[in-house]
């Protein structure tokens, strides 16, 4: 009964400790799993606070992911590029 209770008390806990988690992506088809993900709870359930931004094009993306204004875009990889090329 303890071991039961130890259990749930170190599940309860966890499932409050949550990571934010700021992503960029343009708006379309493409962020339809994330919003859905996110509206679904799954991003919760696995211990993370996500905060889905839209970008308005490319350059706006590079330099706020640059910046560390979030964490993750989602982007093609022709933004990587570019943004190996400006940065070299």
């Amino acid at each position: 009964m303890l071991k039961t209770l130890l259990l749930l008390a170190a599940m309860a806990s966890s499932a409050f400790a949550q990571t934010s988690v700021k992503v960029k992506m343009f708006p379309g088809a493409q962020a339809l799993p994330a919003l859905a993900a996110a509206s679904q709870g799954m991003f919760q359930r696995q211990g993370l606070k996500v905060e889905i931004l839209f970008t308005s094009n490319s350059d706006e993306q590079r330099a706020g992911l640059a910046k560390g204004e979030f964490e993750i875009a989602q982007v093609a990889v022709d933004n990587a590029v570019a943004m190996v090329e400006l940065c070299s």
